[in-house]
């Protein structure tokens, strides 16, 4: 899935790490915050911000 890779290099270079969730979802974490979000677009919604280029 080539939109979830770009977006888990994307939140990458700002420190996060991005997960696809086995029981649906994707989790977004760093050190120790985590925020799950039901599909890509709120994880793209919350890299733009943090201020990142979605």
């Amino acid at each position: 899935m080539k939109a979830f890779a770009t977006l888990q290099a994307m939140l990458a270079l700002k420190g996060f790490s991005l997960h696809e969730l086995s029981c649906g979802g994707f989790l977004v974490s760093r050190w120790d915050r985590t925020a799950h979000f039901s599909d890509l677009s709120g994880v793209r919604q919350f890299l733009q911000r943090i201020g990142g280029d979605a």
